[in-house]
């Protein structure tokens, strides 16, 4: 994704576009693997060297304030993190700990309206989030399981 997009995302989501975060941005829009903030820190140091952990850390958590970002958490492992680019669901893989986008709109419009009809006292539903578990090296539990009969 290139500057000026990014500029405009944050500053679209009222976030200053310094120069940290268009470099945090970068590595989010460049990276699809939901990289930790370590592995995020490595990744902008090659191209902007006087950051520190810390402002990353910082920067993510404004990031995912404003919406822009959005994190995921498993078990002991670290946080990931996820630029979200559109509405997506996640797969997460047991054994090697990788996390995969799904996009399945007709998935996402079944629990959208199922939810639009559901009453939690004094909220509203804002979003939400779907974590799929599979398991590496099962195609048929993957091809069997996400395809919605109509």
């Amino acid at each position: 994704m290139s500057k000026e997009k990014i500029i405009k995302i944050l500053t679209k989501n009222n976030v200053k576009p310094t120069l940290h975060r268009i470099g945090v941005m970068e590595v989010l829009t460049t990276l699809h693997t939901h990289p930790t903030a370590d592995e995020i820190f490595k990744n902008v140091k090659i191209n902007y060297p006087t950051i520190s952990l810390a402002t990353v850390y910082n920067t993510l958590d404004i990031l995912y304030r404003n919406d822009i970002i959005k994190t995921m958490k498993h078990n002991n492992e670290p946080t990931r993190y996820d630029f979200f680019h559109e509405p997506h669901f996640h797969l997460f893989d047991n054994e090697t700990f990788e996390i995969y986008d799904f996009k399945d709109d007709e998935l996402r419009d079944l629990i959208s309206n199922h939810l639009k009809d559901k009453k939690i006292d004094n909220h509203s539903i804002k979003d939400f989030d779907l974590e799929i578990k599979v398991s590496t090296g099962n195609d048929f539990f993957y091809e069997e399981t996400f395809k919605l009969k109509k």
